[in-house]
């Protein structure tokens, strides 16, 4: 298990993002007791969400941050921009997307204010596949200082690493995967056997991004991926024989939107 926080920059501002454009509301069933929100999309292999992510052999994917941002998106059209705690999340089937190719996705809410149930489906040959499912549940207003530090003690053994100043530091897990531009973020890494900590930014071509990206998938896969050396035995291999993934992500707590800079 790693515990990962996300710091953002100075130039953060509690600004709520515009609406996902990926994203069209097409249902909304309000109850006594539960609400049902859901909301449909269509995938391209030529946007940067699935282009920027693919497999060594250029398979196209939609990666498991993106997942997190559609539900962070699900919410915020539902009325719960946050602050919020999921729990539970987990990545049910791949979402491919072949080039010159769309695929259709949904995104479900089920609950109510205080708590949902969501789901992400993609089309299928076969109607509909289960790609992604979590929990959520409001969580109290918390101030940056009131968020438990992750314990990453320097120590005269850190292995630190600096890109240059328009440069980038490539992760382990281009061993097995492409990353496009928007995956581009590792800045410096600082690590030992305790911990690390880095710094990521998006280039300043693709800031913008965050305008409708809450919690943008190319800065949070990468804040959550670049210390895989930390996890027992991945550090002795030169070059990682398998590709390491996510089968889920037991908790995330989220209290605002990113920055370019985290």
């Amino acid at each position: 298990h790693l515990r990962i926080r996300i710091l953002r920059g100075e130039e953060g501002q509690d600004l709520r993002p515009a609406p996902l454009q990926l994203l069209r509301r097409v249902h909304g069933e309000l109850g006594l007791v539960r609400r049902v929100h859901r909301l449909d999309g269509e995938l391209s292999a030529d946007h940067w969400l699935i282009d920027d992510h693919r497999l060594k052999n250029g398979d196209a994917l939609l990666p498991g941050t993106g997942y997190i941002e559609l539900i962070r998106a699900a919410l915020e059209e539902a009325g719960q921009p946050g602050p919020w705690r999921m729990t539970n999340l987990v990545f049910e089937q791949p979402l491919f997307v072949a080039d010159g190719a769309t695929r259709r996705f949904s995104v479900s809410l089920q609950g109510n204010a205080g708590h949902w149930q969501a789901e992400v489906r993609a089309a299928d040959e076969d109607g509909d596949v289960l790609c992604a499912r979590a929990a959520v549940a409001a969580a109290p207003a918390a101030r940056p200082e009131d968020v438990p530090p992750c314990t990453f003690e320097s120590s005269g053994d850190d292995r630190v690493e600096s890109a240059g100043a328009s440069g980038f530091l490539k992760t382990r897990q281009e061993d097995h995967l492409r990353f496009g531009p928007r995956w581009h973020v590792l800045r410096q890494i600082r690590m030992n056997p305790s911990g690390a900590s880095a710094r990521l930014s998006l280039a300043p071509d693709h800031a913008a991004d965050l305008q409708t990206f809450g919690l943008h998938p190319g800065l949070l896969d990468i804040a959550t991926g670049y210390a895989m050396d930390l996890i027992p035995g991945y550090a002795d291999h030169e070059v990682a024989e398998s590709l390491w993934v996510p089968l889920s992500y037991g908790r995330i707590d989220y209290y605002a939107p990113l920055t370019p800079e985290i």
